[in-house]
């Protein structure tokens, strides 16, 4: 049993200490004065004694068993050996792939993404990935043929007394001991990640993962950010916004950066015409965290979790969300898919009108590249149309992907000669087709006369690491190479040639476009500054994409770079070692102390930034949420939906608009019970019908600014929701009526029903806050023509002056102070199931009936179960005429066709007539009818018409 053991770990240590010789080869270190054999033992040592706890903890759980209980046990023991060698093949795998260790962050953030990850992980799987793969698999259950049945069938070892006991101790304390020595030996700082054993470093990093939530403890002295709010000067808001990201774009690999490298010709020949900023670098080397300094200005929360793409989570309000308030359009296109990393939901968060991905984008005649997308030329012409149909200044934000690994290009692309290895020269081949894409990108512009009044900003996301310094791609990629990015503005009020030195980081991208539109900060806050007119940065903070990987600080021409407890901290003086090959800590020429500071201005910086994001929600929450209502209403109502929530009142800033413009609208709600899961809250203002189809505006947000949605609501809260509602430009003159109500998509998104006073509730159960007028000055409102001309003839005949002389016999019932009903006449009494009949009403308006009143129709079935009902509600005078329209001194005919069910029985069926408005405030909503005792019903307010006698439907 003990050598059955034995081989099961020998086979664990072989593969442990094999992956780990050949990371000690690939990083190319070794110690100074020592032999390369040396390090390899010392890394060693942790597989080692990984091998030897294996064995005694195997040979403890098998000792005394036997029968069906060995034989789980062995089978167990296989099982976990397979489990623990494939585990060791992926993590070197990864290791090669991207020069860094997988730990068990990413190893679980991989397993909860697979779906959208297997591409990625399929571009690395070559021919030897899948062979080891399978290979250790085979291999763990390899002793089970010539030992493992002997092993199960042995029988149990006598108890372990004097001698055996002893010697286990003594193997217990080599072990501590071998440890020890090797836990100290001296390695080179970049062996040192690799000193652990990989198996163990996963067991903490899950038991750090479970017990560590990365919230911010401390937030008391952390003071939220308040909105951004601007205000225009002369010249405001009259510019266009072109946002182009470039994606995995280092600085060094574009020509204006690297002249002798022609890999970017037209990028050059926009820098002459624009500024460049020389060092311009990101915050965290990964797209989608970058993608916040880029649009908001802000530092992303410091976690490998997107919590920024969570409604409300924002810190302060974007660049879309701001310029949106002033009237532009806005629209995010991207090649890549925008599913990956909650993409779209990020986008939706910074406040962009809409978004379109790879999915959105026509594909045909464009070859799908890498794993991501298609290739970058597919949101040309997506984006040259979307531009004409806009009638106003917008932002067109766009983001590349054809640099992003793999680095492929289209077959038909022609690839460049660069004289570099063959990854780096990919690289280099997909920076050339970006080259062209903004070519044939700018010829849009330029076509479309927009280049003179259109503001452009080209940056890269963060860079890409080629083995520089030992790392591949960019999430962990803390150097130049991966933080260093090409930054260029370009357009009116942009000085041309211009070349600005000194530190600059994404951050100040949002700041730089305020300036340049003449946009002045009245509210809010932001950490960057305007590369037009403000002085550079002294201090730069960097983080990799796992946060507590790896930081860097830049402060002045240093730059500490922090690795926690995985290797020693590093230090390079920029100025005279622009490749960070010399480090200063090791070689003794800069003290500790500084460095230990460096590494403690970090710690603060990541928790003032995410710190500052859980104040954000406890800002945004806090002062809307009370227990009491607030003292001041502009318009106060009474309208409770389901029982659940009453909306107490609603402010408007104002009600008069030019299309373009936007308003804040504050609404207050009472929580009476707890909402429960599937609630959403929805704003509407419908406006003038155009071509057939009512203009729109969609206001459906998440309330308390996306940060308190209504299942979360509790009861006894009073809530206070503001928000902001714009008209698109373009969008015709009119009124506009705002609508507010609550669905449930639990429950196929049923609206609640509204009742109350204070506003007008709807038959759509939506509540009528306010009419907003809106003005276009070229799309004028338009004429409305009377309710009798947009009647054809036919319908116009049923509309009469006075009262027709073959009026049948008449029936008098008045229905409130509204309409009165004068006559009624069918034109048979009997009908067949299946089949219609007409039944006539006459009525006469004693006023202009309010917005909503509705006539309904009811047909009940013979008593006593009444179970065959046929709610015949319908638009009078053929569809034509709705009741709101009538008009005192006219009579109205109404032919109503009563469409039989064919599953209807055959009796006698009564007929039941009335109206109702969802604003009155009885129980059934409907008018009071008053008239001949023996017709009326009180209790539900309607007016018995006759009977139908219901035939046997034809055979």
């Amino acid at each position: 049993m003990q050598r059955y053991v034995l081989s099961v770990a020998a086979l664990l240590a072989l593969v442990g200490i094999g992956t780990k010789l050949h990371k000690v080869a690939r990083i190319g270190q070794s110690m100074e004065g020592h032999t390369p054999w040396e390090s390899w033992l010392v890394v060693s040592v942790a597989d080692v004694i990984f091998a030897a706890c294996w064995t005694l903890i195997w040979l403890i759980f098998l000792h005394g068993s036997r029968g069906w209980l060995r034989g789980l046990l062995v089978m167990t023991m296989h099982v976990l050996a397979a489990f623990l060698l494939l585990l060791l093949v992926i993590e070197h795998g990864f290791f090669l792939a991207a020069g860094a260790l997988l730990d068990w962050e990413l190893l679980a953030y991989t397993a909860e993404h697979l779906e959208a990850l297997k591409k990625v992980i399929s571009s690395e799987m070559g021919a030897p990935t899948w062979a080891a793969l399978v290979g250790v698999v085979l291999l763990a259950f390899v002793p089970l043929w010539p030992m493992g049945r002997p092993a199960m069938a042995a029988e149990p070892v006598e108890r372990w007394r004097g001698r055996k006991l002893l010697g286990l101790l003594v193997a217990i304390c080599a072990l501590a001991a071998l440890y020890g020595v090797g836990g100290k030996a001296p390695l080179p700082d970049k062996l040192q990640p690799i000193r652990g054993g990989v198996i163990a470093e996963h067991v903490m990093g899950a038991v750090n993962d479970w017990m560590d939530t990365d919230e911010v403890e401390d937030i008391a002295d952390i003071k939220p950010l308040e909105p951004l709010l601007v205000t225009p000067g002369a010249t405001g808001g009259r510019h266009n916004v072109v946002v182009i990201v470039l994606e995995s774009t280092r600085a060094q690999a574009t020509t204006p950066y690297n002249p002798d490298l022609k890999t970017s010709p037209f990028l050059a020949s926009l820098a002459k015409r624009g500024t460049l900023v020389e060092n311009a670098y990101t915050v965290v080397p990964h797209t989608t965290k970058a993608l916040v300094p880029i649009h908001c200005g802000l530092y992303p929360k410091l976690v490998q979790r997107f919590d920024e793409a969570t409604p409300g989570a924002l810190p302060s309000d974007c660049l879309a969300r701001v310029l949106g308030r002033m009237g532009y359009a806005s629209h995010h296109i991207q090649s890549p898919e925008s599913v990956f990393e909650r993409r779209r939901e990020l986008v939706t968060a910074f406040g962009f009108e809409r978004i379109s991905g790879m999915e959105e984008l026509p594909h045909e005649g464009f070859q799908y590249v890498g794993y991501f997308g298609y290739e970058d030329d597919v949101m040309i012409q997506p984006s040259m149309d979307w531009i004409d149909a806009q009638q106003g200044p917008f932002l067109l934000s766009l983001l590349t992907v054809m640099t992003h690994h793999p680095y492929q290009v289209p077959r038909n692309f022609p690839k460049g000669k660069w004289g570099v290895g063959r990854k780096l020269s990919r690289y280099y081949d997909t920076i050339a087709y970006t080259d062209r894409f903004l070519k044939k990108l700018f010829a849009g512009f330029e076509k479309r006369g927009l280049m003179e009044n259109t503001i452009f900003v080209l940056v890269g996301d963060h860079g890409e690491a080629f083995g520089e310094h030992g790392t591949w791609q960019h999430d962990q990629t803390p150097y130049e190479e991966g933080l260093k990015v090409p930054l260029l503005f370009l357009g009116p009020g942009i000085e041309a040639g211009r070349r600005v030195a000194g530190l600059w980081q994404l951050i100040d991208i949002v700041p730089t476009l305020l300036e340049a539109l003449d946009l002045r900060v009245v509210a809010g806050g932001l950490p960057g500054r305007s590369v037009l007119s403000d002085k550079p940065h002294t201090e730069l903070r960097h983080s990799c994409w796992q946060g507590k990987r790896c930081q860097a600080l830049r402060r002045g021409d240093l730059k500490f770079i922090h690795f926690f407890d995985r290797r020693p901290p590093e230090v390079f003086d920029l100025a005279a070692d622009p490749l960070e090959k010399h480090n200063l800590l090791s070689a003794g020429e800069i003290e500790r102390a500084e460095v230990d500071a460096a590494i403690a201005s970090l710690a603060d910086w990541v928790r003032q930034t995410n710190g500052r994001y859980e104040a954000q929600a406890r800002r945004r929450k806090d002062p809307f949420i009370r227990d009491r209502p607030p003292a001041r209403i502009q318009h106060r109502t009474n309208i409770v939906f389901d029982k659940l929530i009453r909306m107490i009142g609603f402010d408007v800033e104002r009600t008069k608009l030019r299309d373009g413009d936007a308003i804040r609208m504050t609404y207050y709600f009472e929580v009476l019970k707890d909402p429960g899961p599937g609630w959403l809250l929805f704003v509407h203002a419908v406006g003038p019908r155009v071509k057939r189809k009512s203009k729109r505006i969609h206001g459906d947000h998440v309330p308390v600014e996306g940060s308190h949605p209504v299942p979360e609501w509790q009861a006894g809260q009073f809530i206070t929701d503001h928000h902001w509602m714009r008209v698109r430009p373009g969008y015709p003159s009119g009124d506009y009526k705002v609508l507010l109500g609550f669905y449930n998509t639990k429950r196929k998104n049923r609206r609640a029903i509204p009742r109350g006073t204070g506003s007008t509730i709807t038959s759509q159960r939506s509540v009528h806050l306010v009419t907003l007028d809106v003005t276009n000055p070229k799309k004028k409102r338009r004429k409305v023509r009377g309710h009798r001309e947009r009647l054809n003839r036919q319908q116009q005949a049923l509309v009469r002056d006075r009262r027709p002389a073959d009026l049948p016999a008449a029936v008098t019932v008045e229905f409130g102070d509204v309409v009165r009903l004068i006559g009624a006449d069918k034109a048979r009494g009997r009908v067949r199931a299946g089949e219609s009949i007409v039944w006539t009403w006459y009525f006469e308006p004693l006023k202009t009936p309010p917005r909503w009143t509705d006539v309904f129709v009811h047909v009940i079935g013979p008593a006593p179960s009444n179970s065959h009902y046929l709610n015949a509600v319908h638009v009078p005078v053929l569809k034509g005429l709705p009741v709101h329209q009538w008009r005192p001194g006219e009579v109205i005919v109404d032919p109503h066709r009563i469409k039989v069910p064919a599953n209807f029985p055959p009796g006698s069926y009564e007929v039941w007539l009335g109206f109702w408005d969802p604003n009155l405030q009885n129980e059934r909503r409907r008018y009071v009818p008053v008239g001949p005792a023996d017709r009326l019903d009180p209790a539900k307010q309607r007016v018995r018409m006759g009977r139908l006698e219901i035939l046997p439907r034809k055979r």
